[in-house]
């Protein structure tokens, strides 16, 4: 399969043991098609983390089904353009994606869900790298460093515009400019300086989590820049930010533990609106319509939170009233006090 040699059958170096598929057990079986195979594990020695090949039904001219073994992954992409399944294989074997994917991988076994924490390019650019020979990594590695990292000068330059709409959109916070301008760009997970490619993407402080990708890691991996305490992101930056309607907390479960490390944060569908309009001559009117909405949201987290009241008597006799944040813990809490 490529990049590697087709493959030749009968092999004589597979092992004596033939296995067979019973008829019955359809649910095993896949059409021929393009699919991208990845090896579960691999060795310490391999230079990659990710072995991957890309089959096509151009492999198995006379075979109308397939199976895997399950020492394989596949992802199936039997209705799109063989270019497309070349170009995830360049990609998955680049050297971007074998840092990455040790950065939260700690094995030398590679299972499917390691592959929800990746980010991904898009169709057009996989497209793009499927027609470039896998022999030709500096020119892969080149487009690939392209999407996923900015430039030294486009960082500065990145960082200082988030610090202007962060000021034009009148954003208080208690960390540093800088602190708080790499944040947004990382939320908003914009593509070189292109503010209109922003996206709305949930994202934990410090902790990759299924589906989540994490600010800490990808300002050190996209920017460079090195957090060294998530309570200061979290209660410096993010909280200002949520009681701004700059992002939302936990949309996919909104009564979330606070401790949980499955705590996410994503931008506003205003925020994103606001933010891919700036250096656009829309600008200055989402600016206005955000501020609006600032003011409102501002003032509804001031009447919403609410408290667990403890009633408690001292040493003296004298009763006092104290307030918990509302939530599970606080209420075991509560409950152990009384």
């Amino acid at each position: 399969p490529y990049p590697f040699e087709p493959p030749c059958f009968p092999k004589s170096r597979l092992k004596n043991k033939v296995q067979f598929l019973k008829k019955s057990y359809t649910k095993y079986l896949m059409q021929t098609g393009n699919y991208v195979v990845i090896r579960r594990m691999s060795t310490k020695e391999d230079n990659r983390r990710l072995i991957c090949a890309a089959i096509s039904e151009d492999n198995f001219p006379f075979v109308e089904y397939i199976t895997f073994d399950n020492k394989i992954n596949f992802i199936d992409l039997r209705k799109r353009p063989k270019e497309l399944t070349r170009g995830l294989v360049n990609y998955l074997s680049s050297a971007y994606v074998d840092n990455f994917i040790r950065m939260f991988n700690g094995s030398t076994q590679v299972n499917s869900t390691d592959f929800e924490y990746l980010p991904y390019p898009d169709e057009n650019l996989l497209k793009e790298l499927g027609r470039i020979p896998f022999e030709q990594q500096v020119q892969l590695n080149k487009l690939i460093h392209e999407w996923a990292c900015l430039k030294d000068d486009q960082i500065v330059s990145v960082v200082e515009e988030a610090k202007s709409i962060l000021k034009q959109l009148e954003i208080n916070y208690t960390i540093s400019d800088e602190k708080a301008a790499v944040i947004l760009v990382i939320l908003s997970r914009i593509q070189s300086q292109d503010w209109q490619t922003a996206t709305s993407e949930p994202y934990t402080i410090n902790n990759e989590r299924k589906g989540f990708l994490s600010i800490m890691k990808q300002a050190k991996e996209r920017l460079g820049y090195i957090f060294n305490d998530r309570k200061e992101i979290r209660r410096k930056a993010l909280h200002h930010f949520i009681e701004q309607g700059l992002i939302i907390q936990n949309e996919d479960n909104p009564n979330r533990p606070v401790n949980s490390s499955y705590n996410n944060y994503k931008l506003s569908s205003e925020a994103l609106a606001t933010i891919q309009a700036f250096n656009t001559d829309k600008w200055t009117v989402e600016a206005e319509k955000f501020l609006l909405f600032k003011k409102s949201i501002h003032e509804k987290f001031k009447t919403k939170r609410k408290f667990l009241p403890i009633s408690l008597k001292n040493s003296k006799g004298e009763k006092i009233v104290l307030s918990l944040s509302k939530g599970k813990h606080s209420e075991l809490e509560k409950d152990i006090i009384e």
